[in-house]
């Protein structure tokens, strides 16, 4: 579907926003265009895909902002709309990659779950607010959480600055909803199917999980170090197994990847004298 062609128009009576099929055909639609404001005609085709398209070339041209992005703008501020206070969705599993090193230097790689595939409510919900420096399409709760709604498509991408604020607040969760796949699932659409836009939307923002992605869960971090300390445990079990005897009077030498000290002991595998820890003591081998 050509990104000029809009499946949502701002209906100028009510400044709503309303789908291809709800709308009589032509100029008689009595719409605008959400991104540019000017008069869009509603194309009700037999073989075509329904759209809205922008009256004349003329009218397109003459606008103070292009409309680049017409079918984006317009599927975004419906789904704002759609979401309203409230709304129920589905959201997708996130799992991460733990890494510490050994004392040889090689890497050994643990994968954690922080949360499974959910449905969840989202309520208190304020559509194009600000969340810090930027401004998200829904802010709401989930529970006892802020909860983050950010559409991203072609021509807006996610800024770096949503994820420093979700870092600096912490008690919040941010899910970014990818609106890319829209265009294929509205083109795709036979003509007189009886199934709107709208309807489709819906169903997109609710129940599809391929097209969401966590950037922030306040779960990961401890998720992460959970793995951490469960994958420095075998290495120190597997070290136990593998050690052999030094002889009487050998030192050792060790670091801490924590503290960043070195130190040396007549004892194999010697806590920090620092953090007193085990988990993050590593192996440099004996003085010759």
């Amino acid at each position: 579907m050509d990104l000029t062609l809009i499946p949502f128009a701002l209906r100028e009576s009510d400044r709503t926003l309303v789908d291809v099929t709800q709308v009589a055909r032509g100029g008689a639609a009595g719409c605008i265009c959400p991104s540019c404001g000017t008069l869009l005609l509603a194309r009700h085709g037999d073989v075509k895909t329904w759209h809205f398209a922008h009256a004349t070339r003329s009218h397109y041209q003459s606008t103070t902002s292009r409309c680049d992005y017409s079918f984006f703008v317009s599927v975004r501020m419906m789904a704002r709309q759609v979401i309203g206070s409230s709304i129920t969705i589905s959201l997708p599993r996130m799992a991460g990659l733990a890494a510490v090193e050994d004392a040889h230097g090689r890497i050994r790689r643990k994968e954690y779950v922080v949360t499974d595939m959910q449905t969840v409510e989202i309520t208190n919900a304020q559509v194009e607010v600000s969340f810090g420096d930027v401004v998200v399409d829904v802010l709401g709760t989930v529970g006892d959480f802020s909860f983050v709604l950010y559409f991203k498509h072609q021509g807006r991408e996610v800024s770096h600055a949503l994820m420093q604020t979700a870092q600096v607040r912490g008690r919040c969760g941010v899910v970014v909803i990818d609106l890319d796949p829209l265009q294929a699932i509205f083109a795709a659409r036979p003509a007189g199917s009886g199934i709107s836009f709208l309807e489709e939307l819906c169903v997109f923002i609710t129940r599809d999980v391929k097209s969401k992605s966590w950037l922030y869960h306040p779960r990961n971090k401890a998720a992460r170090v959970r793995a951490e300390e469960e994958l420095h445990a075998e290495l120190a079990q597997d070290f136990e197994r593998t050690r052999v005897e030094p002889a009487v009077g050998t030192r050792f030498r060790y670091e801490c990847v924590m503290c960043k000290i070195q130190w040396t002991h007549d004892v194999r595998h010697r806590a920090c004298p620092t953090c007193r820890s085990l988990l993050y003591v590593r192996d440099l081998g004996s003085l010759p």
